[in-house]
């Protein structure tokens, strides 16, 4: 009888743990799901603001605003044309919020614990990195391009006249630059908890 119980209290056991265990898979698929399709949003939202923002500095009306990229390409456009702050406004823009709220979540995120809402944070942070810096590497890509492909750097490099190499190089170590505050707040999330466990 002994040997029956303690058999039946350790099946018990393991089947609570693989149930905490799914219920932790579970919670990580939806958490990185979830937040990827919001940093999906949050990034081009925030690029074609800064072109919006750019044209109306300029003087311009934003004629078509278009921030979310499902089903099309995100895109703004200007009754200015196209200059060069305006094909930089959109990377810059991107590179500011992303430094702020960096900046924002190193500071406070710790302060919200270690339950779901800290791993939904942190996790979003982690996919907003990525997708900044894909943003970035795609920029560094498309500087070579030809104009009508609709890239902001290929336009750029046309409008300035500047060398795709030289563009491509100080885009590069724009991303090594934003690569030291990443892997600081990085290393901090995953001392702390880690995304999205």
């Amino acid at each position: 009888m002994e040997g029956d119980q303690q058999a039946s209290d350790t099946g018990q056991r393991v089947a609570e743990r693989i149930v905490g265990l799914v219920n932790q898979l579970i919670s990580f698929i939806l958490t990185s799901g979830i937040t990827c399709i919001l940093a999906l949003i949050i990034v081009p939202t925030i690029h074609e603001s800064g072109h919006a923002a750019a044209c109306i500095i300029q003087g311009g009306a934003v004629t078509h605003w278009q921030p979310l990229p499902f089903g099309t390409e995100a895109d703004t456009a200007c009754s200015t044309g196209f200059t060069p702050f305006l094909c930089a406004a959109g990377s810059l823009a991107s590179i500011a919020a992303w430094l702020l709220c960096t900046y924002v979540y190193s500071r406070y995120a710790t302060r919200l614990g270690t339950g779901r809402l800290w791993n939904l944070t942190a996790t979003l942070w982690f996919w907003w990195s990525l997708w900044v810096s894909g943003e970035l590497s795609m920029d560094a890509l498309h500087a070579y391009s030809d104009v009508p492909l609709h890239h902001d750097a290929g336009y750029f490099v046309h409008l300035t006249g500047i060398n795709p190499v030289v563009a491509s190089i100080t885009i590069l170590a724009v991303i090594a630059i934003l690569g030291v505050p990443f892997v600081r707040v990085a290393r901090q999330t995953l001392a702390t908890e880690g995304f999205g466990g």
